[in-house]
């Protein structure tokens, strides 16, 4: 079914206009990565002599252009970069850490297997982004992407064993090691961070912005 331009008045969509306007910024170079996050979003009350870090951003109030290139250029790169860190500082500690070897090779092939398949996903989202707020007219209909997102929705769920496999082995190290177990539970935390992104926000928008077109 040809692919139809949203109702612009319709409650159930987004600003056209307030889209529009952020992803001309995005595209002018005035919307940059560590931005600070919109007012409306969310916080946490902390004691005041706490010294948690910030509340994250509400992730929600950022166009699918945004938080793609965060998680291409933050969450990404940082995952293969501490992915690759972790297997080196294994290879090169002495026992139980050698007992996770096996593991995080094969969450390394895995990820790096998923990651892979998630930045060829991405240009179909920023095309159907672009179709849903009305700015791309001459490209046509953007690509289906329903089945793209589902799978990867399920492959997150099954990493999710892993990743709990991996913070147990943290935990078990304890004292022994406490430079490997602290990197091993900041990348648990990490990529269950990256899981909750694209999971809560980005592939459900996607999800419904193509059935809003395509209905």
């Amino acid at each position: 079914m040809t692919a139809v331009a949203p109702n612009r008045h319709s409650r159930s969509h987004p600003n056209p206009t307030t889209a529009a306007a952020l992803l001309d910024r995005m595209a002018s170079g005035q919307a940059v990565m560590n931005r600070k996050p919109p007012r409306n979003a969310s916080t946490h009350a902390v004691p005041a002599s706490s010294m948690a870090e910030p509340a994250p951003p509400d992730w929600a109030a950022y166009t699918c252009e945004y938080l793609i290139t965060h998680v291409l250029r933050r969450q990404h790169s940082e995952i293969r970069e501490e992915l690759l860190r972790l297997s080196e500082l294994v290879r090169t500690t002495a026992e139980p850490a050698r007992a996770l070897a096996s593991l995080l090779t094969t969450m390394a092939a895995q990820l790096t297997t998923h990651i892979a398949e998630e930045e060829s996903m991405f240009p179909h989202l920023l095309e159907l982004e672009l179709a849903y707020v009305g700015l791309d007219h001459a490209s046509g209909a953007p690509q289906r992407v329903c089945r793209g997102l589902d799978l990867a929705s399920d492959q997150h769920r099954r990493h999710d064993q892993q990743l709990e496999e991996l913070r147990a082995e943290a935990v078990r190290l304890g004292a022994s090691d406490r430079e490997l177990m602290g990197r091993l539970l900041r990348f648990h935390r990490a990529v269950v961070e990256h899981f909750q992104l694209e999971d809560r926000v980005l592939l459900p928008r996607a999800a419904r912005m193509e059935r809003e077109l395509f209905s």
